[in-house]
């Protein structure tokens, strides 16, 4: 079967991993462009053996007939143009998350659902879909959700918020994944703290899923912790903490105190271990599986549970909600 040929534009930390998990799934990027400005392709094409140098990404786009598909991988600010460029050219398009810093910005895409797929590969992981399996759109779960996100927060507000910037590219990983596994999220109340000089530190909230799921969701910016997120359902337990590791627990166990412990301990039991696949250890993790959903998504196939455009903007909306802000794009 002949390998499906990929069009990359961007050349940043993420891209190399893209290249090594595209050919993995069985794609292989064939031509490259910076983005707008950039002069890195022709170092990272040689770097990584990609044919095809574009001095920039219109001329990439040009390669119509040379292409079956285009993954955009650049920084947020123009990722919306040459999305729309992808597009106008009649390619099939992955886009590396979160797409744009604000939820208004992607309503222009929802008629292009069927041609789009958001890079949120955390998805993809073995904790996240055995979850899932387990949880979705079931009733009588409760969660937290911890993204501590390393905001730089400023010791006064001047009014330019976009020191949130992480918190909506990054933080918005953690709200898919909850998505993903519970359906789909609304906000049903939230607190937002901040410092003396008015600047936004921390966020805490009740999300509630379609089916009645409730979960905390917790963003204390900076604070000395680890992504997580913790889902119980009747007598167990899913732990995923960090996301990519899940331990399912059943049942306590009862240790009585000894003169060297003198306390009662109750410690739950962990009854299985959810690791990433081997391809997730050699690959970034979900790459692959997410590269597959591209080749299926170019080829008519179905994606799975790949996100969509509306998915990005939905958890957009939802950060929005939460930070009480909406960012620009520049």
């Amino acid at each position: 079967m002949k390998k499906l040929r990929i069009g990359m534009i961007g050349c940043g930390r993420i891209a190399k991993f893209h290249v090594a998990a595209m050919a993995e799934a069985g794609l292989k990027i064939t031509a490259v462009s910076g983005s707008p400005g950039s002069k890195n392709a022709i170092s990272f094409a040689k770097k990584y053996e990609i044919p095809v140098t574009c001095e920039n990404p219109t001329e990439l786009l040009n390669l119509t007939a040379e292409l079956d598909g285009i993954l955009i991988c650049t920084s947020v600010p123009p990722t919306l143009e040459l999305l729309q460029d992808s597009l106008d050219a009649n390619f099939p398009v992955l886009v590396e998350k979160p797409v744009a810093y604000n939820s208004e910005s992607l309503e222009t895409f929802m008629d292009y659902s069927d041609s789009i797929l958001v890079g949120y590969n955390r998805r993809f992981y073995q904790s996240t879909l055995r979850a899932r399996n387990h949880l979705f759109n079931k009733s009588d779960v409760l969660g937290q959700l911890s993204l501590p996100e390393g905001v730089k927060v400023p010791k006064i507000d001047s009014g330019d918020q976009t020191y949130l910037r992480p918190f909506f590219a990054n933080s918005v990983h953690g709200l898919d994944l909850a998505r993903s596994v519970l359906g789909d999220l609304s906000l049903k109340h939230v607190e937002r703290m901040y410092n003396d000089g008015g600047a936004l530190t921390g966020i805490e909230a009740i999300l509630v899923s379609d089916s009645g799921a409730l979960l905390q969701f917790s963003a204390h910016f900076g604070a000395p912790a680890n992504f997580a997120l913790t889902l119980d359902q009747a007598d167990l337990r899913y732990d995923l903490k960090p996301f990519e590791i899940a331990t399912i627990y059943k049942g306590i166990n009862v240790v009585e105190p000894t003169p060297k412990t003198p306390i009662r301990q109750y410690l739950p039991k962990a009854i299985e271990s959810i690791n990433p696949l081997d391809e997730d250890i050699k690959f970034k993790p979900g790459f692959v599986a997410q590269s597959r959903a591209f080749a299926a998504l170019i080829s008519g196939d179905d994606t799975g549970h790949a996100a969509r455009i509306e998915d990005a903007h939905t958890v957009l909306r939802l950060a929005e909600q939460l930070a009480g802000t909406k960012l620009p794009n520049r």
